[in-house]
C-alpha cells in the first residue's frame, strides 16, 4: 500500500474512534431530550384530560339542575296542578264534557271532580 493510502486509512481510524468515545455522552444527550418530550407529552395529556373532565363534570351538573328544575313535583310545589282525565292529562278545555271525571294533581294530594 502506498503512504497516501495508510496515513488516509490511519486518519479515518482515529476519526472513528473519537465519534465512538463520544457516542455514549451523544446517546445520554439524546435520552435525556427524549425523556423531557416525554415528560412534557405526559402532563400535557394529564392536564388535557383534567380540563376535559372538569368540563364534562360542569355540563353534567347544568343538566341536573335543569332536570331538577323539569321534575314535575317540583312544578307542582310552585302552585300549578295537573288535571287528568283516564289517566291522561287534559291539555284543551274543549277536550272535556259534561259527565267527565277528573283527577286534580297538587303538590299535597289530589282531588276527584266531575264535569256538570
Amino acid at each position: 500500500m502506498s503512504d497516501a493510502i495508510t496515513e488516509k486509512m490511519n486518519a479515518e481510524k482515529v476519526r472513528i474512534e473519537r465519534v465512538s468515545q463520544k457516542l455514549p455522552s451523544l446517546f445520554a444527550v439524546l435520552k435525556t431530550r427524549q425523556e423531557q418530550v416525554l415528560e412534557t407529552l405526559w402532563i400535557r395529556s394529564v392536564n388535557g384530560v383534567r380540563n376535559m373532565l372538569t368540563a364534562q363534570a360542569h355540563k353534567l351538573e347544568i343538566v341536573d339542575k335543569t332536570l331538577a328544575a323539569a321534575d314535575p313535583q317540583v312544578i307542582l310545589k310552585r302552585g300549578y296542578s295537573l288535571t287528568r282525565l283516564n289517566g291522561h292529562a287534559v291539555k284543551c278545555a274543549s277536550d272535556l264534557k259534561k259527565g267527565d271525571r277528573l283527577t286534580t294533581v297538587f303538590a299535597d294530594g289530589s282531588v276527584e271532580s266531575e264535569i256538570i
